[in-house]
């Protein structure tokens, strides 16, 4: 781990300012006045991020970071704290670090592997402005085929061509000179398959981050279980460069993940009707800090009366999960 530096002079940015309505359904582009705004933005995305790695089972204890650079401070990136469970994370639990390894704001620690890999990301790659990586089951059992994804679907051409391989797996990265070598490998590319390790995706912005890794995610998925049934069909070079041009750049990426936003803000946005529970979560997430504790002890003493509101208000979910998701996303603005 990483430990925070009491000789650092933290930064102090105040990640509240900033903070936009969430914005309309649709195809909405969000511009932003200042960096406060594009900062906080992005850092609600990034939180959320963490809720929606948790939902998919993304997560594996303490193994998978998704990070993000400060608009304003390039050479520092936000990061989820050591040991803070995903389905936990909030916008004040982030950390910021610079390239350093030094944490400027925040008192948690930083997973190692998360300070090697992505710290030397943003350093080579001044476009990426955000990478994810996890251990998800589909993704790190494809990697140890050693190989990478095939055109074998329309959504699989996004990545075609768009790909890197790092094959020299050693353990746990925790050396900057391995996190060299990842950034080496993922070149210009967009993604990185590490070889018996899992998958790496990058973007301009958080959004397209995560929704590289959930499409890959379930591409790595898909052709784990075509090889399993038989030969799959590639499709031809052409094809799959005309598919990929289509549905591999930002405008598209940018789309995808909003509505997959979309479709999980959906879940944690309440209802008109302001039960209790509903009054209880809005004081949590706009409160004082004072009030917010009150509040979340209140909500954990009457979580079995919001469960049965959710559920009523939202009878879609089956599962216990699910039906707890409106809670959680609804506390990542803390």
């Amino acid at each position: 781990r990483i430990n925070t530096m009491s000789n650092v002079t933290p930064i102090k940015i105040d990640t509240t300012h900033g903070r936009l309505p969430i914005k309309e359904k649709g195809l909405v582009f969000q511009e932003f006045a200042n960096p406060a705004e594009e900062r906080r933005n992005q850092l609600e995305k990034l939180a959320a991020g963490f809720r929606l790695f948790d939902y998919f089972g993304f997560n594996e204890g303490v193994a998978g970071h998704i990070t993000y650079r400060d608009p304003e401070f390039k050479d520092h990136f936000w990061v989820n704290p050591l040991g803070v469970h995903f389905s936990q994370i909030s916008v004040s639990d982030l950390l910021l670090v610079n390239h350093d390894g030094k944490v400027v704001q925040g008192d948690k620690d930083v997973n190692v592997a998360a300070f090697a890999i992505h710290s030397r990301l943003h350093k080579a790659r001044p476009d990426v402005n955000a990478a994810a990586h996890s251990h998800s089951i589909y993704g790190r059992t494809f990697s140890t085929l050693g190989k990478l994804l095939d055109p074998i679907s329309q959504d699989a051409c996004a990545f075609y061509e768009n790909q890197g391989i790092y094959k020299d797996f050693s353990g746990v990265v925790e050396e900057v000179d391995e996190g060299d070598e990842i950034a080496k490998a993922l070149g210009d590319k967009k993604v990185a398959i590490l070889q018996n390790h899992g998958i790496l995706t990058t973007g301009p912005s958080v959004d397209i981050a995560l929704w590289f890794y959930m499409s890959m995610e379930r591409c790595c998925q898909a052709q784990l279980m075509a090889e399993a049934a038989g030969e799959p069909v590639v499709i031809p070079h052409e094809t799959a460069v005309k598919t990929r041009e289509f549905i591999a750049n930002d405008h598209e990426d940018y789309l995808n993940k909003s509505i997959k936003f979309q479709d999980n803000i959906k879940l944690s946005k309440l209802r008109s009707s302001q039960t209790s529970e509903t009054k209880l979560i809005n004081l949590a997430v706009v409160g004082s800090e004072t009030l917010k504790v009150k509040c979340l002890s209140s909500l954990t003493t009457s979580i079995g009366n919001s469960l049965t509101y959710f559920n009523e208000a939202y009878p879609a979910p089956k599962s216990s999960k699910a039906i707890l998701i409106p809670l959680a996303l609804s506390l990542i603005h803390i």
